[in-house]
């Protein structure tokens, strides 16, 4: 008998059987919305059939709608508080929304009631310590959950939707993480502006934008827009994490474009014991600043110097890399230990939804067979001009009609309209290349396919994942020979000198004119090539970081990571690549969140009481009982009053006019700091009366309310002469 249908006439229940049907496929087709509709017909009719209020719910969670499933699955208990499976789906529920009490909650009772479902034993087992202690300091299972910053990968897809190098990683480890069990739990979280710190990410609804990005469509597909406003949506209402003690997060994308980040780090280390794992994915803005723009190279600059500072272990994701790594911190503070290489040698991205027919290339006019494939963003540093070049060459030797298709995919970069001028110059050049932007996953996919080969003339990479890409589809691939190049290509691949098109042009014709040698490697690919399941390098990241944390001569940084200040040295917050590594130490000074990010020249005071913190480094120490302390100041639109402390002892109290830049110096005396011996931080606070509001100023167009600002800090002892008469030479100076 249906549920709660004995006492309606036939023609309400074949109405209702009907509706759960048409539900029942929309289900099936992941048509959610659709099945919604069906389902709330079938509860008009039948408001008491247990069954279909869950099956609302299970709709509902999957679009995203938490609350409103949330009621459906309680409107089943209500009907039947013994269902060991809807006590189940209220706790599947409250672990995607982040909810451990209430996950344990359902869980423990599905548990009772006779529920075999494995997945509720290991929550239980994960989680149920997290509810009888505060999450601060007792984790699930004894394991410190990992984070992984997936900031990168959301600002992204507001603007894109298909991936590139760094895109891709991070959506199949984030793939890779909630299809694969790992004994330490493994989270998505993502830096929120609103609510100035990192909140979870809903795992269901930021899976179904990434499978979306790997298929065709547009970015004003309602479908994607849909799914973009739902993560979105989601992150803008849920809470900021509440880092369990000694949980660490992995940036596994690009962190530089956040303001303030390094900032946010340190609040977290000094609140919640955080430990900071970036992933360092290349060094080009350092090794080839020629390829990039100068507010990548400032940025990117700015970005290593905290990294160096204030990481607690880096990964890296190739040998070439960590050598890049190492090698530039030695210039600093030489790392005690070494970079995890997380190779990414892995399979292409693969959906299940990807098409297997490749209609995709017949449609670009091409034929199977006859194009070479170049995948790339249209950039200087990709080389296309020297492969544009080969491709000059060749049409002169072999005629333009035994002169393959070359097929560049790729979004366009920085600094290719050199390139781009080569083909527009030349007709003949021109009908023999095709330029392919913003194609899916699935498109790309029917290319590599259909190619000859491909080809990789980078000037330099962090790995390089086209070629591995190539090897993936069975197809040789025709590379540059550096950076870290032979480590995607290894021995299957051909390399030439990017330096050299006569040798780039001896490859190309070598694979396009020798079958037999093309074949036979290919069948070597076939035969002996094995790209890892992206599992596998998650495995490996994972692993290398709990490991690490897990050896016992490890020592964390410290909690609250401050700056270290080398007495006679001058550290200035102005953006200038001479004073990199000062700068990014005064960076670290600002603390507990209270300045602005930084400007071009410096940054605003943002609380009443802004703080300072420094610690002495061990590098050289003050020798006088009395030492000195200078500062360049500046105001705002409003003529300001501060007063300075060190610790409890005031140092002074300083007035500036309007738009005043001043240098001061204060006295202070070792016995007023926290440990002259530099163990302890101490604390430099500059109490405002008040702060001044900017939107009184710029008709509202600027909100912040600011103190003084701060450029430069040092300490000397008073007979450092060379010190002080460095300062006071540039200077005019206002001694308090």
């Amino acid at each position: 008998m249906l549920q709660g249908l004995s006492v309606f006439p036939n023609a309400k229940k074949q109405q209702f059987i009907e509706y759960v049907k048409s539900g029942d496929a929309a289900r099936d087709a992941r048509a959610w919305e659709r099945a919604i509709g069906n389902y709330q017909d079938a509860l008009d009719v039948n408001p008491k059939a247990e069954g279909i209020w869950v099956q609302l719910g299970h709709a509902q969670k999957e679009l995203g709608m938490f609350g409103k499933a949330e009621v459906s699955y309680k409107q089943a208990l209500e009907l039947n508080s013994n269902s060991d499976d809807t006590h189940t789906q209220l706790g599947h529920l409250f672990s995607v929304r982040g909810d451990v009490r209430n996950a344990v909650k359902h869980y423990r009772t599905a548990a009772g009631l006779g529920s075999k479902d494995p997945i509720v034993f290991s929550y239980l087992d994960s989680h149920a310590s997290t509810v009888e202690h505060d999450q601060s300091d007792a984790t699930a299972g004894g394991q410190a959950p990992i984070y992984f910053d997936y900031s990168d990968l959301v600002q992204y897809f507001r603007h894109n939707r298909f991936p590139t190098g760094i895109q891709r990683v991070q959506i199949e480890l984030f793939k890779a993480a909630q299809e694969a069990s790992f004994d330490v739990p493994i989270r998505a979280c993502a830096f929120v502006e609103g609510a100035d710190f990192w909140v979870e990410i809903d795992p269901i609804a930021f899976r179904r934008l990434c499978d979306l990005s790997s298929l065709p469509g547009e970015t004003s597909d309602p479908v994607w827009g849909g799914a973009l406003n739902q993560v979105l949506d989601s992150l803008s209402r849920r809470a900021a994490v509440r880092f369990p003690r000694g949980a660490t997060l992995v940036n596994i994308g690009t962190s530089w474009w956040i303001k303030d980040y390094g900032a946010y780090i340190r609040q977290a280390k000094q609140k919640y014991g955080l430990r900071y794992v970036p992933f360092v994915h290349d060094l080009i803005p350092l090794i080839t600043p020629e390829h990039c723009s100068k507010g990548l190279v400032e940025e990117f600059k700015a970005w290593i110097e905290l990294v160096m500072l204030q990481a607690d272990f880096i990964a890296v994701n190739s040998v070439n890399t960590k050598t890049d790594v190492v090698n530039y911190a030695e210039t600093r503070k030489a790392l005690d230990y070494d970079p995890q290489v997380v190779r990414l040698d892995a399979e292409f991205a693969r959906s299940p939804a990807f098409a297997e027919d490749d209609g995709f290339v017949t449609d670009c006019g091409l034929v199977a067979g006859q194009y070479v494939l170049f995948v790339g963003t249209l950039e200087s540093r990709k080389n296309h001009a020297g492969v544009f070049q080969a491709w000059k060459r060749m049409i002169a030797k072999r005629g333009i009609e035994n002169t393959p298709m070359l097929v560049c995919v790729g979004k366009r970069g920085w600094l290719f309209d050199p390139a781009n001028a080569v083909v527009e110059s030349d007709s003949r050049l021109a009908s023999k290349i095709l330029t392919l932007s913003g194609i899916s996953d699935d498109e790309l996919a029917s290319l590599y396919r259909g190619c000859l080969f491909t080809v990789y003339a980078s000037h330099y990479e962090g790995w390089g994942l086209p070629v591995t890409e190539s090897l993936s589809f069975g197809k040789v691939c025709l590379s540059a020979n550096n950076s870290s190049l032979p480590e995607a290509g290894g021995k299957f691949a051909d390399y030439f000198d990017n330096d050299s098109v006569s040798d780039l042009l001896r490859g190309l014709d070598k694979l396009i004119s020798d079958e037999t040698y093309r074949k036979s490697r290919e069948a070597e690919i076939a035969s002996q090539f094995r790209p890892r399941r992206w599992e596998e390098l998650l495995r490996d990241l994972v692993g290398g970081v709990t490991n690490h944390f897990s050896k016992p001569a490890v020592k964390q940084q410290d909690e609250t990571p401050v700056a270290r200040v080398v007495p006679g040295v001058l550290y200035s917050l102005a953006l200038d690549e001479r004073m990199g590594e000062n700068r990014a130490v005064a960076e670290t000074m600002r603390h507990e969140l209270t300045w602005h990010p930084l400007e071009s020249w410096g940054c605003w005071a943002k609380s009443k009481t802004a703080k300072l913190a420094f610690k002495l480094s061990g590098d050289r120490t003050l020798s006088r009982d009395e030492f000195f302390i200078y500062m360049k100041l500046s105001c705002g639109p409003r003529p300001l009053t501060a007063t300075f402390r060190l610790g409890v002892h005031v140092l002074g109290s300083v007035s500036l006019a309007v738009a005043a830049v001043e240098h001061v110096r204060f006295r202070a005396k070792r016995s007023w700091l926290a440990d002259p011996e530099g163990k302890l931080y101490n604390v430099l606070a500059i109490d405002h009366s008040e702060l001044t509001n900017l939107a009184q100023h710029s008709n509202g167009g600027d909100k912040r309310n600011i103190g003084v600002g701060f450029l430069e800090f040092g300490v000397c002892d008073p007979d450092d002469f060379e010190f002080r008469l460095e300062i006071m030479d540039r200077r005019d100076m206002r001694v308090v």
